[in-house]
């Protein structure tokens, strides 16, 4: 795949800050996204402020265009021009969706890095049930802690989310974030596990 500027840029910083691996994916994610939307600008201002890079060009067009429109009077509220605002009877939310849609990424990665370091799929997936399960509650509160399916085994619905987004980034987010990941967790093993009350 041919790189833009954009992406090779934020290799580079990831390979002298992997530290930043966290907004720094976040950015990659969204420049491989075909269509980008109002949110994706917002997060990309977030991202690129903490990853300590620019921010990209899309996502500068994307807010001079909402301004624009609300200068000229053709949007009302920058609330429903970024999505966080639900627009209809019965609708979500954008902001909603994304938190829900990075809840799942976050916890496939987390299953993922489980796999690095030497587990199963489906063992991984029930250490980050559990302690999503343990921990989600007080993180989310109520309102957007939605992602536990009503019936069923929490670690196969996750396991199921998990064989997904693998397939979906074993060529793009995967190679970007493994090697750092590889190197951190070689390093923090001990103390990253503890979170799911492991020694």
């Amino acid at each position: 795949m041919d790189e833009s500027p954009y992406l090779a840029l934020l290799w580079a910083t990831l390979k002298e800050h992997p530290e930043r691996t966290g907004p720094l994916s976040g950015l990659y994610d969204l420049e491989l996204k075909t269509e980008k939307v109002p949110f994706d600008a917002w997060l990309a201002v977030i991202w690129s402020g903490e990853a300590g890079v620019p921010l990209p060009a899309w996502a500068v067009l994307i807010f001079k265009d909402i301004n624009d429109q609300y200068m000229g009077g053709h949007i009302r509220s920058l609330d429903e021009a970024f999505g966080f605002k639900a627009v209809g009877k019965g609708k979500t939310s954008e902001l909603l969706r994304r938190v829900h849609h990075v809840q799942r990424e976050k916890l496939c990665q987390d299953v993922w890095k489980l796999t690095l370091l030497g587990y199963k799929v489906l063992p991984a997936c029930r250490l980050v049930a559990r302690r999503f399960q343990r921990d989600a509650p007080k993180i989310y509160g109520e309102s957007i802690y939605r992602l536990q399916p009503g019936r069923g085994n929490f670690a196969e619905y996750l396991r199921g989310l998990y064989h997904k987004w693998f397939k979906t980034n074993r060529d793009t987010w995967i190679p970007f974030a493994k090697p750092q990941w590889l190197a951190r967790l070689a390093k923090n093993k001990q103390e990253y596990l503890k979170q799911y009350s492991i020694d």
